[in-house]
Parts: structure tokens; C-alpha cells; sequence
């Protein structure tokens, strides 16, 4: 059994899932079950240099500075740190993976580390996908686009995947092919995403019919309630009643931080946003619940209804 993972924004730390693995291991543990094989895909070298950026921005400010000397230099790009933070990393990153070419090199460099991981473990031909925020929205790409060329490195992935390969227009003929058995999106943009790669749901659909009733693909999709980023997908799929895509939006409602909690408390809603988003986002590498949601899916096995408050 093989654990693939694929990281969002702003992720520079190649560990970016080494607390969650750990959570899932503890999960296969209690469950009697034996431990799959993990893989964390990195990416980010590929990434924009946010810093040069923001080193630009600065000198414009400190021309500012001078041209308005009696202004208070925070008044002309207020709130700094959250422009600074999570919003022009997700901006950044977004765009980097839409550039043609910078694009090409990140499927190439997941393509490479795929390839790697199933030859690793040959006698694994079980493979679980868990992708976070622009990770997600790379693996629907490579998934479902047709925007690419039969060279494109999403296609070599394709052929490595035993459902997508009578779908695939490429000559690579990998040694080992695998079964994907599950997908698990975890702060996903897709719904807002896809209105510009455009992929529709007959093709999501076409790809469930590699499937069958026995044997569906689990796809689930975890929502954390304060995750500005996190959407349900499921009613825009338009999936059949009879569609061997299984597929579920869950939702996380626990507060992200305790300052969230507060504000909340208090009625200072738009507080409670700004103070909570981007720690909401990146919350489920931590997470036992998401950890005991993703077991479930991996293992196909069903959760017993408990849904977190935030009381």
C-alpha cells in the first residue's frame, strides 16, 4: 500500500508531512493494520523567490518614504503581514504553476519522484493520494486537463496509473503500473480554480467508469471550517447515482487557534477571519481527526458519524 503525498503554497520544508504520517501510522496501529509506505513529493525549490519580491516592494516603499515624509510608512500598504504572508505566497505559488514552463518543470519533478516511489515497492500496486491547496488543484490538472502534450510529464503520470491508461496519449510504457485506490484533498480550491482550467464533469465521470461497483474510487474531499481556501466540490461533479466515484465532502469545525476561539466568542467575526485563515489552511498536517478521516479512506472503512465541534 502506497501514500503519496502532494504539498500546497508556501511549502519549503521537504518534512512538511512527517507529523501527519506519524498521526496515520498511530491510526494503522490501533486498527490492527499494517503500515503503508509513505512518499512526501516536493516541489518547492521550483517555487518564486517571494522574498526578492517583497525586497522590490520595499525599496518602492522607501521611495514612498521620501516623497511623503510626514506619512507614517505602514499607512501605504496596510496590513503588511497578511499581504506579506499567506496571500502573496498563495498568489505566488498559483502562478508560478501556471507559467508554461515553470508548470511543466513541477509535473516533471512529481512525475520523477512517482516513478521512483512505485519502482521503490514493486510488489505495491495500491496507491492513496493525499494532496493539500494548490496541490490539490496540480493533481486535478494532472488528472484531468487536456491542455497538455503528449510529452507533458502529467501524461507520464497518467500511464502510471492503471485506470487512466487506456486515456493516456503517450509513449511512456512504465515498468510498473498501479492501482489508485483513493484520493484525499485536504484545503482544496478546485471549485473556484477549475472555472479556468476548465474541466468539466463528463470528465470526471469518464474516469470513475474505470471503476466498478465492487471496487469504486474513494475521493474525499476535508473542509476546514475556517479554511478560506476549503470548498465542497461534490454537487458541482454531477455525479450519477450509480457513479463508481465515491465521493464525500467532510468538514473540520474545530476553531484554528485560540485567538479564533475568542473572537468569536466576542461576535468579532471578521477578527476571527483574519486571525484564523492561514493557520486554518495549513492545520490538517497536524490534525488527528484528518488523520482518522484519511485512514478511513485509505482503508475503506467507515466513520462512526462523530464531527467535531468547536464548543
Amino acid at each position: 500500500m502506497l501514500v503519496f503525498f502532494i504539498h500546497g503554497v508556501a511549502t519549503r520544508d521537504a518534512c512538511y508531512s512527517s507529523n501527519l504520517q506519524q498521526i496515520i501510522k498511530t491510526e494503522f496501529s490501533q486498527r490492527g493494520e499494517k503500515n503503508p509506505h509513505f512518499y512526501a513529493s516536493f516541489w518547492g525549490s521550483a517555487l518564486t523567490d517571494m522574498g526578492k519580491i517583497w525586497n522590490g516592494i520595499d525599496e518602492d516603499l522607501a521611495h514612498a518614504k521620501k516623497k511623503y515624509s510626514k506619512s507614517d510608512s505602514e499607512e501605504f500598504l496596510k496590513y503588511r503581514s497578511f499581504r506579506e504572508g499567506f496571500f502573496s505566497q498563495f498568489m505566488g505559488d498559483f502562478f508560478t504553476y501556471m507559467n508554461p514552463d515553470k508548470g511543466r518543470k513541477i509535473r516533471k519533478t512529481i512525475a520523477e519522484q512517482l516513478y521512483d516511489f512505485i519502482e521503490e515497492n514493486p510488489n505495491n500496486s495500491e496507491l492513496h493520494i493525499v494532496a493539500h491547496s494548490l496541490g490539490t488543484v496540480i493533481l486535478w490538472d494532472i488528472l484531468f486537463s487536456d491542455r497538455f502534450s503528449a510529452k507533458d510529464p502529467a501524461l507520464s503520470i497518467r500511464a502510471m496509473i492503471r485506470e487512466l491508461e487506456n486515456q493516456t496519449d503517450t509513449d511512456v510504457k512504465p515498468k510498473h503500473q498501479v492501482n489508485l485506490s483513493s484520493i484525499t484533498l485536504i484545503g482544496s480550491p478546485i471549485l473556484f480554480i477549475n472555472t479556468m482550467l476548465d474541466v468539466r464533469p463528463e470528465k470526471v465521470e469518464q474516469f470513475a467508469h474505470s471503476y466498478s461497483s465492487e471496487q469504486p474510487l474513494r475521493w474525499l474531499n476535508l473542509i476546514h471550517g475556517s479554511d478560506l481556501m476549503a470548498y465542497p466540490l461534490k454537487a458541482n461533479l454531477h455525479l450519477a447515482e450509480n457513479s463508481y466515484l465515491k465521493f464525500e465532502d467532510e468538514y473540520l469545525l474545530e476553531d484554528a487557534n485560540w485567538v479564533e476561539k475568542i473572537a468569536r466568542s466576542l461576535g468579532q467575526n471578521d477578527l476571527a477571519m483574519a486571525v484564523s485563515s492561514s493557520d486554518a489552511h495549513n492545520s490538517y498536517w497536524n490534525c488527528p481527526h484528518t488523520a482518522r478521516l484519511i485512514t478511513n479512506n485509505i482503508l475503506n472503512q467507515l466513520d462512526n458519524g462523530f464531527l467535531p465541534s468547536n464548543e
